[in-house]
């Protein structure tokens, strides 16, 4: 297996450690994870095609712990799963890799119960969902906001999706009183007019880091009593959705 697709899984789902825990499910050569972060700010929906994990349910109690200890090893790595049998089921308890090296990693998995994962019906009904704004976030865009949080710091704990006369702008400390600020123009592709609301400008720098190796994503706002944005990036086999919760309405 080549190991950075999966550290590269791993730091998608973590998000700069904003999700602790999650279930890594494998099917069909196809890996998924559905799981809130730590604080609710967001969700995870992650899916990576292709992947040579074999058929299982991986409960990883401490994701930082596990990605550190896989980036110990080199380049090519196996990944074997122990399993036992629990209450007539298959259940994951260990995984074991090494390295051509000679290095060797193991890794004492959680019972699923106690891992963290969303409801799959909320999943379906979250991407179904229609929204108001949608623009492409493209290399400028994401170098822009991440350099923005980072210039503002701790001061600044929220950004804000701001309309009016078919314009839209991404700002990072909006505020109706005067106060300092980063606003980012972008093109809409679909537009209408929403409310001001403020969602975590740490998770959203957060989330474009871990996908700044995509070219352009995708970000729409759903307005109204229950405000949302989605994001949404594609490249090579993994495909990334993150949804992100309100703050405060401003």
């Amino acid at each position: 297996m080549e190991k950075s697709k999966l550290t590269r899984y791993i730091d998608k789902v973590r998000i700069g450690g904003a999700v602790g825990q999650a279930q890594v499910v494998t099917k069909n050569s196809v890996t998924h994870t559905w799981v809130a972060t730590d604080d609710r700010d967001a969700l995870v929906v992650l899916k990576m095609s292709n992947s040579t994990i074999s058929d299982s349910n991986l409960g990883i109690g401490d994701l930082q712990k596990f990605s550190g200890l896989l980036s110990a090893l080199g380049t090519d790595i196996s990944f074997d799963i122990t399993s036992i049998e629990k209450d007539g089921v298959q259940k994951a308890v260990e995984v074991n890799s090494s390295d051509d090296y000679g290095n060797t990693m193991k890794y004492m998995l959680h019972d699923t119960s106690v891992v963290p994962s969303s409801d799959g019906k909320q999943v379906k009904h979250l991407l179904e969902q229609e929204y108001n704004v949608k623009f492409t976030m493209d290399s400028n865009f994401v170098s822009k906001f991440i350099q923005g949080k980072g210039a503002l710091g701790d001061e600044v704990e929220t950004f804000t999706i701001v309309t009016g006369n078919n314009k839209v702008s991404v700002v990072i400390g909006w505020r109706v009183t005067h106060s300092n600020r980063l606003s980012i123009p972008v093109k809409p592709q679909v537009y209408d007019d929403i409310d001001k609301v403020s969602f975590s400008s740490q998770i959203m720098a957060d989330i474009l880091s871990a996908n700044k190796e995509c070219e352009t994503g995708t970000l729409e706002m759903k307005g109204g009593d229950r405000p949302l944005i989605k994001l949404t990036f594609n490249v090579d086999d993994y495909n990334a959705v993150y949804f992100l919760q309100p703050r405060v309405s401003i």
